[in-house]
């Protein structure tokens, strides 16, 4: 058996974003997001702005998809810096029988937060007395643990959610954020997503992880007719603020709304639209370049 290794060029800040690109509508086997390697147990060097991507046969009009995604997302509001170039730099031909499982030897056990253990699900990890484990396939779909918005997003819900809480995970991916909240003591968990293909997804990986009774459907914040305690969106900056009405719709007097996806650099953006139907920031979480915002409504 033979595949197709393909090293794109991209700015790091980007990786997720691409990797889920790759996976779900390119239907990638398997991607790798940077490679270190050693000498004599020394870094010696390190692969970053490149992204690796493998696949059966090579996809038809790559360079024009690619680019028409990269040309997508720039009119959604990140800048050219920040997307980096998107273009081929590679293609190999790989004639290996393993090489579908060769990628996964590049993710390892995460820890964010205080207490969650983020597992590859090919990996055995034994979490200590006061962590919780999820485990997850890094080739399902986006939102793994690996990138800052969601490892932000992990971190306030750790905080945020308790016995009892009420969350609305929109635009939840994989499904991480919702199955994070209902192991933090969530009492109704409720994830939806504007891309269908991804909600089997996010089912199977709760179901993995031992729980039911997490609602997931396609859809958006407008198709929710409930309130919660707590909503979290890591999303695009520019989708925040184009839905900003309808996740202000889904919270209560006293609701947390957690908004990430976010360039430090759109920070003001967001933060102006939230001042603009009666929201303040409680609490700016940051990483790398990326921001997750903390709102609640106005108590003046």
């Amino acid at each position: 058996m033979s595949t197709v290794e393909i090293e794109i060029s991209i700015n790091p800040l980007c990786e997720e974003i691409i990797s889920d690109f790759l996976i779900n509508e390119l239907k990638s086997e398997g991607v790798i997001l940077k490679e270190t390697y050693y000498e004599d147990e020394k870094i010696i060097s390190e692969t970053q702005g490149i992204i690796k991507a493998f696949f059966e046969k090579l996809p038809e009009n790559l360079e024009n998809k690619l680019q028409e995604r990269r040309n997508f997302l720039k009119e959604a509001g990140i800048d050219e810096a920040n997307l980096g170039k998107w273009t081929i730099e590679n293609v190999i031909e790989i004639k290996d029988e393993n090489w579908a499982n060769n990628w996964k030897k590049y993710w390892d056990v995460q820890k964010i937060g205080e207490k969650t253990i983020i597992c590859p699900s090919w990996l055995e990890c034994t979490p200590k007395d006061n962590e919780i484990k999820i485990e997850l396939d890094p080739g399902s779909a986006f939102g793994t643990g690996t990138h800052p918005t969601t490892r932000l997003c992990i971190k306030a819900l750790e905080k945020y959610v308790n016995k009892n809480t009420t969350v609305a995970d929109v635009g939840t991916g994989s499904g991480i954020l919702a199955i994070a909240s209902k192991m933090y003591g969530s009492s109704t968990v409720v994830g939806v997503d504007n891309d269908g293909s991804v909600i089997q997804v996010a089912k199977d990986n709760a179901e993995h992880n031992g729980i039911s009774d997490i609602t997931f459907y396609e859809g958006s914040a407008s198709d929710i007719d409930k309130k919660f305690d707590i909503v979290v969106a890591n999303i695009l900056a520019n989708v925040i603020v184009s839905i900003m009405d309808d996740l202000i719709k889904l919270c209560n007097d006293s609701s947390k709304l957690i908004l990430s996806g976010i360039m430090t650099d759109q920070n003001e953006r967001v933060i102006n639209s939230l001042k603009q139907h009666n929201f303040e920031v409680s609490e700016i979480l940051s990483e790398e370049n990326w921001s997750a915002i903390i709102a609640q409504p106005s108590q003046k």
